[in-house]
């Protein structure tokens, strides 16, 4: 079996922590990395991540005061980049790959679902089309699997332990 590295680190703002040498040295040690709340409202790229691919799902501006909410940013290394495949999704704050079963030498596909639920009370819902928290999840995760053969999950991200609703 293949060894693979996976970070998932809740940033609370990505862009500042590119300045940081020992954060980047530290990140840049893993094969995947998974970064919540980042922050950041615009299609990501740097050059500090060359040597991976990037997929982001951006921050939202939930009013005219104060930082965007959210976002999310995955980064497979380029060594894996013929066996990952970004799958297709319409909810925020969530990304979606499958990493093909060779490079685990599993007997499936893996999908990574990598998301960031906004807390209960958070004012993200006023707009939502899809429901609160974890049912977020459950119905991204639901289209998901209808679209493809038997595949394992693995499914990270912050959740936030408030989401009662």
């Amino acid at each position: 079996m293949s060894k693979l590295s996976l970070l998932n680190w809740n940033v609370e703002g990505l862009i500042q922590k590119l300045e940081l040498t020992d954060f980047i040295n530290f990140v840049t040690t893993f094969d995947i990395i998974c970064f919540t709340e980042t922050f950041v409202t615009f299609p990501f790229s740097s050059s500090v991540f060359r040597d991976y691919t990037i997929f982001t799902a951006t921050a939202k501006k939930l009013s005219h005061f104060g930082r965007a909410s959210g976002g999310v940013i995955s980064l497979v290394h380029k060594r894996f980049a013929d066996s990952v495949q970004l799958l297709t999704t319409d909810f925020d704050n969530t990304i979606a790959f499958k990493v093909e079963k060779h490079v685990f030498s599993t007997d499936k596909d893996i999908v990574f679902i990598h998301t960031y639920i906004p807390p209960c009370e958070s004012s993200y819902y006023n707009t939502s089309e899809h429901g609160y928290g974890l049912e977020q999840l459950d119905e991204c995760v639901s289209r998901l699997l209808e679209t493809m053969d038997e595949v394992y999950l693995l499914i990270c991200g912050d959740f936030n332990s408030r989401t009662k609703c």
